[in-house]
């Protein structure tokens, strides 16, 4: 579509237009808040595991650069900036689950566990390299001194 003019409203009249679209954003992306205000993204190796590779950006640009630089594939997401804490660390549950029938509902789960960061959660620039604040991973966590395997 067009563009709306505003160049002519009032700053009070480009404020309510602004808040209304606002709100028409938030009805059509529900998980907005989710998203956070910071742009932070995560690069992941198209292959490999045990948190290998994996790198969090909080600029576009330059995570378009590392990302065509590599010779293998990668998997770009945007991250979860406001996401639930549990004593101010990162967690991930994993869980291995089987439904083998709708009606009645019949399910199987397969020893699920949570895996946590083993420092606090931060979205500061300058430790979004950290990965002990932000890859759950335990081949990651248990290169900290604070890891506890228990």
């Amino acid at each position: 579509g067009r563009r709306p003019d505003w160049s002519g409203l009032s700053d009070e009249e480009v404020s309510s237009k602004m808040g209304a679209l606002l709100e028409r954003l938030k009805f059509e992306h529900p998980q907005m808040d989710m998203d956070g205000k910071g742009n932070v993204w995560i690069l992941k190796p198209g292959h490999g595991s045990r948190g290998r590779g994996i790198k969090c950006f909080d600029s576009l640009k330059d995570m378009i650069a590392t990302a065509t630089a590599r010779k293998k594939g990668a998997v770009v997401q945007k991250y979860v900036e406001n996401c639930m804490l549990l004593e101010g660390r990162k967690f991930d549950i994993r869980a291995w689950v089987l439904v083998t029938n709708w009606n009645p509902l019949t399910i199987w789960m397969y020893e699920p566990y949570i895996r946590i960061c083993t420092e606090d959660h931060t979205l500061d620039p300058r430790e979004l390299a950290n990965p002990y604040q932000h890859l759950c991973n335990r081949c990651v966590q248990k290169n900290n001194e604070a890891y506890d395997s228990d």
